[in-house]
């Protein structure tokens, strides 16, 4: 095991097996290296074909027509924001996140920018700055405590008045799932309850925004996945992708479930079966 300090002040890693995590007491379980990033992008374009859009909030026609000013809380590698830069140039973007694995400059419009920092730490912008805040895929990088006191409230301040704010999760707890997937879920589970991570909190969201008084016109929307080759191709990336992210959970995953790294590809591969004879699925959110 190695640790290093990157110049930023953000970015304490250690390397665990071959992979980067971050190591300052964040909650956020996955490597932040470019296996991970790949993995992050294959999920985005995954999830906008499914979707058939990167957003469902009413805002087509404002942000092709109008400057309107987006914020992406988590943005990671920025693919969200960077399609979103790319067929909307007439409003500006900004992409915030605690990690930088942000693009390029190739990459990066005149009308995106990417700040490094941490929205448990307060965001560094006014009351209603942004006419639509988006997150996305961060149920394990907060506890359930600062869901409701810190990100959500932070989130409703930044939201100019008539805005629109749009979180998209998926369930953690596949449906037709069988015993292998079931342990290592379980597994996951138990270990991000240590550090006060509620893995379940994709079907609490709208509680909290509700609890939270100064949300309207709360709609929620899901969307059914299957997971493996029985549902054709893009059921098939799904479980690629899911492969992708376990093997990079297995340094934290394989001494709690009792196996060697052989024993834990071993259980992997094997998931490829299992998913495909149980026809599984999960369920989408969106908020």
């Amino acid at each position: 095991m190695e640790k290093f300090q990157d110049e930023s002040l953000f970015e304490s890693y250690v390397i665990i097996d071959g992979r980067k995590f971050i190591s300052h007491g964040a909650t956020y379980p996955f490597p932040s290296d470019e296996i991970e990033a790949n993995r992050l992008n294959n999920r985005h374009f995954r999830i906008r074909w499914i979707w058939k859009e990167n957003f469902a909030a009413p805002i087509k026609e404002k942000l092709a027509a109008d400057k309107m000013t987006v914020l992406d809380i988590g943005c990671g590698t920025g693919a969200w924001i960077v399609d979103m830069a790319k067929e909307y140039p007439r409003s500006s973007f900004v992409g915030v996140d605690l990690i930088n694995l942000f693009p390029g400059e190739e990459e990066t419009k005149k009308n995106l920018l990417f700040l490094q920092m941490n929205v448990l730490d307060r965001l560094p912008f006014d009351d209603g700055s942004f006419d639509f805040v988006h997150q996305r895929d961060l149920m394990h990088a907060y506890t359930e405590t600062q869901w409701q006191t810190i990100v959500i409230p932070e989130i409703a301040r930044v939201t100019k008045s008539g805005g629109y704010c749009e979180f998209y999760e998926e369930s953690d707890k596949w449906e037709d799932q069988g015993p292998i997937y079931e342990n290592i879920s379980n597994t996951f589970s138990c270990i991000m309850a240590t550090k006060g991570v509620n893995s379940s909190i994709a079907t609490r969201i709208e509680e909290f925004l509700k609890e939270n008084g100064q949300f309207t016109d709360i709609k929620v929307l899901v969307e059914r996945m299957p997971v493996g080759s029985y549902a054709g191709r893009i059921a098939e990336l799904t479980l690629e992708n899911t492969l992708n992210e376990l093997a990079g959970l297995k340094p934290i995953l394989k001494a709690p479930l009792g196996v060697t790294d052989q024993e834990f590809d071993n259980m992997i591969g094997e998931l490829r079966k299992e998913c495909d004879e149980c026809k599984t699925w999960f369920k989408a959110y969106r908020y």
